[in-house]
């Protein structure tokens, strides 16, 4: 328990443990051709103090340098999260190279490799919902629910492993045309 009060005898109270990081991207050093067009922080050095300055700020996200030190492996809790990190940090002069978006797994006291899933919720229109269903499908997902409304819409609800989602959005917005 983490609270402040102003007497000893105020019993604390019991906090939410933050929900751990599930995905990661590694930023390194931009070593394109075009390096040095774009930013004017560049360095190593200079990413990742940006990134421990927003370690100290932000408790979701979890940054972990590699054991070579030739980049920072950046952990948060979805795409978003993360994306809004490094559109900061670009609009404030960083340059840097990414990595394409992985799935954080870890082992559990047994030694089973453990990966996350999630619950989510998809809307779109009746027209769609049987590709979105087999699209799901194909990717490993459960269905858990279908709700139809009185604007021919229905609200799917799926089981599905978070590694499993990685693209699923950008295929959702070309394929439903931005409805979903």
């Amino acid at each position: 328990t983490q609270t402040l009060v102003s007497h000893a005898k105020v019993p604390p109270v019991e906090c939410n443990p933050i929900d751990p990081p599930v995905l990661s991207v590694r930023a390194s050093v931009n070593d394109s051709p075009l390096a040095g067009k774009d930013g004017k922080y560049m360095t190593l050095h200079a990413i990742g103090e940006r990134l421990d300055k927003e370690a100290l700020t932000n408790p979701a996200i979890e940054i972990l340098p590699s054991p070579t030190r030739d980049f920072f492996e950046i952990r948060g809790r979805g795409e978003m999260q993360v994306g809004i990190l490094v559109e900061e940090m670009r609009r404030e002069g960083y340059e840097m190279s990414l990595s394409p978006p992985s799935v954080v797994k870890h082992r559990n006291d047994e030694g089973v490799l453990l990966e996350p899933w999630e619950e989510i919720q998809i809307e779109v229109g009746n027209d769609h919902s049987s590709a979105v269903i087999e699209r799901m499908a194909v990717r490993g997902a459960k269905v858990l629910d279908i709700a139809s409304d009185a604007n021919g819409r229905q609200t799917l609800k799926f089981e599905v492993a978070t590694a499993s989602l990685l693209g699923m959005r950008s295929w959702l917005r070309e394929f439903t045309g931005g409805t979903a």
